[in-house]
């Protein structure tokens, strides 16, 4: 069975052994691939195949990456914090939205100042700034309303 590398991804390939010598598209990029020949057969495959190509990393577009997740995924919890700070959230639904967007855009803002801290931290030791920002902010967005809601929990057991 032929294993190699896609040379347009990295993806790492494990070909059935009837497609030996053949050209076919990648499983994970869709990109042309030529499937090199079994060891001991007549034919070969080009030398690029056979090793991982330096692929550059490609940055996710905005709408795909994990920061939008993050927030999306804090919606939720920002609902939760809504929910004490308003008397009758059913009958008073602006406020309930005002309050709930407020708690988003609260936990977004303090979120961006504690990834610009790592971030800045992180670049110290050489770090790619881009990344740790970026995972600082995807756990800063969702720890802010997490801390909240269960402060509120622990305040509606204990009255």
């Amino acid at each position: 069975m032929p294993k190699f590398y896609c040379t347009h991804c990295g993806q790492h390939i494990d070909a059935p052994d009837d497609l030996a010598g053949s050209h076919a598209s990648c499983p994970s990029c869709d990109g042309e691939i030529f499937i090199p020949a079994i060891a001991g057969h007549s034919i070969t495959a080009p030398l690029t195949s056979m090793a991982p190509p330096n692929v550059p990393r490609k940055r996710p577009s905005f709408l795909k990456s994990k920061p939008l997740k993050a927030t999306i995924q804090a919606i939720p919890l920002c609902l939760f914090w809504a929910l004490p700070q308003v008397r009758d959230p059913f009958e008073d639904v602006g406020a309930f939205i005002g309050v709930t967007l407020g708690a988003l855009l609260y936990s977004a803002l303090f979120a961006l100042l504690i990834s610009l801290f790592i971030a800045g931290i992180m670049s110290m030791f050489k770090k790619n700034f881009l990344d740790s920002f970026t995972r600082g902010y995807s756990i800063g967005v969702l720890a802010v309303p997490g801390i909240v809601v269960i402060g509120n929990l622990l305040s509606c057991i204990r009255n």
